[in-house]
């Protein structure tokens, strides 16, 4: 018997089945997308290091190049051999130019001079030159002088001078030099005159090239060139690298091109990329050799730079193709696994739920209420056991019976009588087989299951109920009258007592006075023949009865604490403080008291009787100050938990805190009538007010340094309590 059909639809199972077939897929792809964006980004990241870094190695040997090709030159120019004005050199030559270059002393000395100049300085050959330009005298390899305009320009200017970079004739190919012109002066009249020049004939490829072409780290590709313009090309003025077959100067591009070497004749210098000479891919350093025309490439192959990022990169494909490889057989055999753990769990999972449905329907077969399960049109499709036994039915009668026949009420001939709006239970009459009516609470649901509606009803038979219900509304009856005579009762018994209390009072007052009156008028009529201990017997006499007239004002006033309406309203302790102490400090004026008044919240209760309260305490604290030379009132106030707290210390005689439980009861006192006045029941009051407010009293205090009364009161009206400016009526007890 299934009463409860769960609606599951073959869509919603084969959807949750392909989602979860598809979690591995979908795992994978995440793990292989994370890895390869991963694995990009530390491409991306070395492969701009190790550029960062190619560049910063770069510029640094182009920085060293272009210091050492400059520092050469300056040396070139600085060399103290050159510095020979006006040297016995120069007068030897100017003499023997003078007399016609005979073949004498002169020319052997000028000759053993040239041939130590050029074996000190390890140069091709030393030429000397007269004014006109014309070489007079070598030493060394036969090679033509410079050039005479670069020999007329530097005895001109009477300062060395460096010629460009060239091969003479006679020179193999491959072979270039550089020219250093230094002028012979002497003085004549006190002026200087250039008598002829020594140039020296230096070769660079045992000199500037070897400083060119060495690398200070390990490179394939990496070389450096030196190159200057001539008309509209660019000429490569040293021995390159990676084109043996072309000798210095041979090589020549167009101007126009995009190689470093052009570019940077062109004016851009610095960190570029481009292609070389080869026309191969290369990253360069571009610089101007100052004082030359000459423009210095270092450069680094491309391909050689990207090296270690290919290798990385490859290292990197490779681990990631093995992460993503491992992940999947973990992914694939996680999921195999499932499958197999899936499947044995659905096997599980079936006969559990077999089971389960066999004990739902034996729990239902055996419920102890009465459950139907009906079709839309009213006809009962199953019951449980209850059901036959309550209504009195066969099964196969009861089963396909029309529900409306065991309806008792009128209105049962649809089936919508079954069902309330907000399908809360409901109480109605049903019939048995037998005619009898029953009371009972049916309580229905519309279900659904196969596209098709039932309605399921839990009914109740709540005879005993209602008949215990009706026991106990006549109990409540009963104990109400009761109640209500024995309150009646009370109020009549109060009323008397009242009456009787004040009955008492009165009749006490008459003999009160009466004693007080003549005890006055034996005191002053009879004075001469009183002694001492007479006078002070009247006057004994006279202060018990003024007390006995206090003690029952006091008595009154408790008893009508508990009886006095109230008028609830909002109250401003501290107006209500300052106005009570004035009061009291003008009963004591010749003390000093003080009041240390603090911020106090507001209360909410009936002023009349809080002022009581505080008149109290006020009262007590200035009474048990007495013995001191200053007396300190200290009044201070917070909020916790919805009441306010107050709190009165006073630096009085204090108390025995072992009799703090008697402080608040009625004629209990904690010290001597001879000590201290009073009647007994100040505190009384204070405890009846305030627990008449909802709150609480406490006390606390030391033998001879003070005591602290602290109490609460609402800060809100309390629960059970009427809101401001409503009055509660006077009790009657």
């Amino acid at each position: 018997m299934q009463l409860n059909p769960e609606t599951v639809t073959p869509e919603a199972g084969s959807a949750n089945s392909a989602l979860s077939s598809r979690i591995p897929l979908l795992l994978f792809l995440l793990f292989v997308l994370g890895l390869s964006a991963l694995a990009s980004a530390g491409y991306r990241w070395f492969k701009n290091h190790e550029v960062e870094l190619a560049q910063d190695t770069l510029s640094s040997i182009a920085d060293l190049k272009q210091k050492q090709i400059a520092e050469w030159m300056a040396n070139l120019r600085k060399t103290p051999d050159l510095m020979i004005s006006g040297g016995l050199l120069a007068y030897t030559v100017e003499r023997w130019l003078r007399d016609g270059k005979p073949a004498n002393e002169d020319a052997d000395r000028i000759r053993k001079r040239l041939a130590v100049i050029r074996e000190v300085n390890e140069l091709a050959s030393v030429h000397l030159i007269d004014r006109e330009g014309r070489g007079v005298m070598t030493s060394g390899l036969d090679i033509p002088p410079p050039a005479i305009a670069d020999t007329l320009q530097a005895l001109q200017d009477r300062s060395v001078r460096v010629t460009g970079v060239h091969r003479a004739d006679g020179e193999k190919p491959g072979e270039t030099h550089v020219d250093v012109i230094a002028p012979l002066t002497v003085e004549k009249d006190g002026h200087l005159m250039s008598v002829g020049a020594l140039a020296y004939h230096i070769e660079l490829a045992n000199y500037l090239f070897p400083l060119i072409q060495s690398w200070p780290t390990p490179s394939a590709t990496a070389e450096t060139l030196l190159v200057q313009r001539e008309d509209d090309q660019v000429v490569f003025l040293n021995r390159l690298r990676h084109r043996p077959d072309a000798p210095p100067l041979r090589l020549r591009q167009p101007i126009t091109g995009e190689t470093p070497a052009a570019r940077g004749i062109g004016g851009e210098l610095g960190i570029m990329e481009g292609f070389d000479y080869r026309g191969v891919a290369v990253l360069a350093d571009v610089r101007r050799i100052p004082g030359t025309p000459w423009i210095m490439v270092a450069k680094q192959d491309l391909h050689e730079i990207y090296r270690p990022v290919r290798h990385a990169g490859w290292l990197g494909a490779s681990l990631a193709l093995s992460l993503n490889g491992l992940f999947g057989l973990v992914i694939w055999h996680w999921y195999k696994r499932r499958l197999t753990t899936l499947a044995f769990s659905g096997a599980r999972t079936e006969a559990r739920m077999a089971s389960l449905e066999l004990r739902f329907a034996s729990v239902l077969r055996e419920a102890n209420d009465i459950i139907l399960l009906m079709s839309d049109s009213g006809v009962i499709l199953d019951a449980n056991r209850r059901a036959f036994e309550t209504y009195g039915y066969p099964p196969a009668e009861l089963i396909g019976m029309d529900a409306r026949r065991l309806c008792e009420t009128a209105g049962c001939d649809s089936v919508d009588a079954w069902t309330t709006p907000d399908g809360k239970p409901f109480e109605t009459l049903h019939r048995r087989a037998d005619g009898a009516a029953m009371e009972v609470e049916v309580g229905t649901r519309l279900i659904a299951s196969g596209g098709q509606r039932y309605l399921q009803a839990i009914i109740r038979d709540i005879g005993e109920r209602k008949r215990a219900e009706a026991e106990i509304r006549a109990l409540n009856a009963n104990l109400e009258l009761r109640v209500q005579e024995r309150t009646a009762a009370l109020e009549q018994a109060i009323k008397e007592q009242e009456s009787f209390s004040y009955s008492i009072a009165h009749d006490l007052r008459i003999p009160l006075r009466a004693i007080d009156g003549f005890s006055q008028k034996l005191a002053l009529n009879c004075e001469p023949l009183l002694d001492d201990e007479g006078r002070r017997l009247i006057q004994v006499v006279r202060r018990n009865a003024v007390r006995m007239a206090q003690l029952i004002d006091d008595i009154l006033r408790f008893s009508r604490m508990s009886r006095c309406a109230m008028n609830f309203i909002e109250i401003d302790m501290n107006s209500l403080v300052r106005e009570v102490f004035d009061e009291v400090r003008n009963e004591f004026p010749s003390r000093s008291i003080s009041l240390d008044l603090g911020a106090l919240p507001a209360a909410h209760g009936d002023l009349a009787l809080i002022r009581q309260v505080v008149v109290n305490l006020l009262s007590n604290a200035a009474k048990f100050t007495a013995i001191r030379t200053h007396a300190t009132i200290r009044v201070e106030g917070g909020r916790d938990d919805g009441h306010a707290i107050y709190c009165v210390t006073d630096n009085g005689v204090g108390f025995d805190m072992q009799y703090v439980d008697k402080l608040f009861g009625v004629f209990h006192r904690l010290h001597g009538i001879d000590e201290f006045e009073g009647t007994g029941i100040g505190l009384a009051i204070v405890k009846r007010v305030v627990m008449r407010h909802g709150g609480w009293v406490s006390a606390e205090a030391k033998t001879d340094e003070g005591a602290s009364f602290r109490f609460s009161l609402p800060v809100a009206p309390a629960p059970g309590l009427p809101p401001p400016g409503q009055v509660t009526p006077a009790k009657t007890g």
